[in-house]
């Protein structure tokens, strides 16, 4: 093991200390130990041995002989070419390495496993990094490691918030601000951590004495995160301490190698990001993976709530109440009143890198009374919904290959012929897809081609693909309920129709004029019951034509209407 946080240090896979002898040996391991598996030259060796003086006309052959003394001491670590060298480290033998990834994992959890993790990074720390060498290139990693030390400190105080530890934030802030009073970061934590414990007095006292600080030695005015924080205060919004509502993530989640890093690239760079598609095709399981993916992006929070109740609306005041009440808003605290709901959740989330994932959204009433106020917020919408200035990101069907990959994810390896049947008979849908390979492995006796054979009958389908007692089919009925009289009418009547449809056939069948069969067509594409093909061309889903078979009723008579 390498220690470079603080005065060098070397031990033996024992543990053992190994002595390295005199300065300047020291100094060139710590200086390959800067750029640890990359050739070194030799003039930068030399020139950080000998930084305060010309270096002696013997300068090479003393640098020979200390890389000798190391090689002595550590055998097979140093390495040699024609003018430069390297020292060999494994992963996890150099304490900033360590420092770094542990940092790094516990920017990914909350609460007491964070808090656990953080205290593991942070004990590494001696001293000053590379404080043998007093190269440009020494003082500049130290001072990123310093950086990442000091995001490391602020994140356990936060996290020890989160934990209900909150007298060890404040005491390990209180120390922070004391070692770096110019720093605002630092001060708006201490502000919070105060709040947070009820001490409404010491955190607006706190606040005014990091403004005298800031004044009397820079001559300026709070930054934006320390007003934000003092605002808070006044507000008496309450502390965000790093709350992650999300679900969890499926562990076999497959596929999506384009939408995963669109969606990704989007909430990079848009703070409003729509997932559509139609019911069943994954929307709020990549929205959940994306989330998780962007705890690093989002490190004060990631929120999740549905906006239906098994399919009812739960409307915005509502989720508003649920969302306060995730961020530690005691129920009896939360408004009546929607408009005062939308302030406390806004001011909640004021100078916070949050994101809010919304489910399952049909109207953007449900969702424009959520969103953040502030521009370090993120949110992901799924539904089909319209809303000015969201970037988009469309959810297909899987091809076979993820399709089948998910099933046997799911169910494990079986007869790829026999699993592309089941596939194709779940049209490619990937709640279907879940539903069928949970069918199966409730069926020990089965094989997939006994499954496949009950899934190509529609009414036979229709029986096995059901979870928690609804049938995969009764997921598009919300979009039918919402279709006028007359586009229900139109969407009864293609059950019967063929594979392909166009306005021609829509027009016939309902004995409408083609330009309003084709805009009924238009209608029942967004509500995703159709998929348009190709332009004024329409298919519809195997599952979502059973739909149709199950609402067409005897009384169904074509519309009367010209031709």
């Amino acid at each position: 093991m390498f220690r470079v946080l603080g005065p060098l240090e070397v031990h033996s896979p024992g543990g053992d200390r190994v002595e390295l002898g005199a300065r300047k040996p020291t100094a060139l391991l710590t200086t390959l130990l800067l750029q640890a598996n990359a050739w070194v030259s030799a003039e930068r060796l030399i020139a950080a041995i000998w930084p305060e003086r010309d270096a002696p006309q013997s300068a090479d052959r003393n640098l020979k002989t200390y890389v000798w003394r190391i090689r002595k001491v550590l055998p097979g670590r140093v390495e040699s070419r024609h003018g430069a060298y390297r020292i060999v480290v494994a992963k996890g033998e150099l304490d900033t390495d360590v420092f770094r990834d542990l940092v790094a994992q516990a920017d990914r959890e909350h609460g007491q496993s964070a808090v656990d993790i953080y205290t593991r990074a942070l004990v590494l720390w001696r001293g000053t990094p590379f404080e043998e060498v007093t190269t440009d290139e020494a003082f500049a990693a130290a001072s990123r490691l310093g950086e990442l030390r000091r995001h490391a400190q602020e994140s356990l105080a936060r996290s020890l918030i989160a934990s209900g530890r909150r007298a060890e934030a404040i005491t390990l802030l209180r120390g922070l601000t004391a070692d770096e009073p110019l720093r605002e970061s630092t001060w708006a934590s201490l502000v919070l951590a105060l709040h947070a414990d009820g001490r409404r007095a010491e955190a607006l006292a706190c606040y005014q004495q990091a403004r005298t600080v800031l004044v009397d030695e820079l001559g300026v005015e709070p930054g934006a995160e320390l007003a934000a924080a003092q605002q808070q205060v006044l507000t008496g919004a309450p502390v965000l301490t790093a709350v992650n509502t999300l679900p969890r993530d499926l562990p076999d989640f497959v596929g999506r190698d384009r939408e995963l890093p669109a969606l990704l690239a989007a909430c990079t760079d848009r703070r409003l990001v729509l997932v559509t598609g139609m019911a069943g095709v994954g929307k709020t399981a990549l929205a959940v993976h994306v989330a998780h993916r962007l705890a690093e992006s989002y490190p004060d929070g990631r929120l999740f709530v549905s906006l239906r109740d098994n399919g009812v609306p739960v409307g915005a005041a509502e989720a508003l109440r649920r969302l306060l009440v995730s961020l530690g808003v005691a129920p009896r605290d939360v408004p009546d009143a929607l408009a005062d709901r939308v302030a406390r959740w806004r001011a909640a989330l004021s100078g916070r890198r949050v994101l809010v994932v919304l489910d399952d959204a049909e109207d953007e009433s449900e969702v424009l009374p959520l969103l953040p106020g502030g521009e370090g917020c993120g949110v992901v919408v799924t539904g089909n919904v319209a809303i000015d200035g969201a970037a988009i990101v469309p959810l297909k069907l899987m091809p076979d290959r993820d399709a089948t990959d998910l099933f046997t994810a799911i169910a494990g390896p079986r007869d790829p012929s026999a699993v592309l049947d089941v596939v194709h008979s779940c049209g490619n849908l990937p709640l279907a897809i879940r539903v069928a390979a949970a069918r199966l492995i409730q069926r020990p006796l089965w094989t997939v081609s006994d499954l496949a054979d009950r899934l190509r009958d529609p009414h036979g389908r229709d029986e096995e693909l059901h979870r928690n007692g609804r049938s995969v089919r009764a997921r598009f009925e919300p979009a039918y309920h919402r279709l006028p009289p007359a586009h229900r009418r139109l969407f009864d009547l293609l059950a019967s129709a063929p594979e392909r449809i166009d306005a021609p056939t829509a027009a016939a069948l309902a004995h409408v004029r083609r330009p309003e069969a084709a805009r009924m067509l238009d209608r029942l594409a967004d509500e995703h019951l159709l998929t348009e093909s190709a332009p004024g061309r329409f298919t519809m889903h195997p599952l979502v034509r059973d739909l149709a078979r199950v609402t067409v009723s005897p009384e169904v008579v074509p519309l009367r209407g010209a031709s």
